[in-house]
C-alpha cells in the first residue's frame, strides 16, 4: 500500500543569510505527514534538489520534531552571484517502504 509523503506547510518558504556566514540557519522547514509520530515511516528526510548553483546549501533534519534546518555550508558572495542565491527542495519519508501502523 503506497501513503501519501509528507506535505510541506507552507509549501514555499523564503529566508535569509548574510553574506560570507557560514552554519547560519536560513529557514526551518516543516512537514505535515500522517504516519504515527517517530516511527521511520514517519522520519522525514529533506534533500536539495536543484536551483543550488553555488552548493551553498544544506538541509538537516531535527530526529524529535522531523523539522529540516536548511542552512549556508558555504559562503555566500553577493558580488559574484548573477542572481540571489535560491534551491529547490523536495521532503520525503526515510523510509518509504516502512509498513503503516494498524488503527
Amino acid at each position: 500500500m503506497i501513503y501519501p509523503p509528507p506535505s510541506p506547510s507552507p509549501p514555499q518558504l523564503s529566508g535569509t543569510a548574510r553574506e560570507n556566514a557560514v552554519n547560519v540557519t536560513v529557514t526551518t522547514l516543516t512537514v505535515t505527514d500522517t504516519d504515527e509520530h517517530g516511527t521511520p515511516a514517519w522520519r522525514t528526510r529533506y534533500v536539495v534538489r536543484g536551483g543550488d548553483l553555488g552548493k551553498n546549501f544544506a538541509v538537516e533534519t531535527d530526529p524529535r520534531t522531523n523539522d529540516g534546518r536548511l542552512y549556508v555550508i558555504k559562503p555566500l558572495d553577493f558580488e559574484t552571484s548573477p542572481r540571489r542565491p535560491t534551491c529547490h527542495l523536495r521532503a520525503r519519508s526515510s523510509d518509504r517502504r516502512a509498513p503503516r501502523p494498524s488503527p
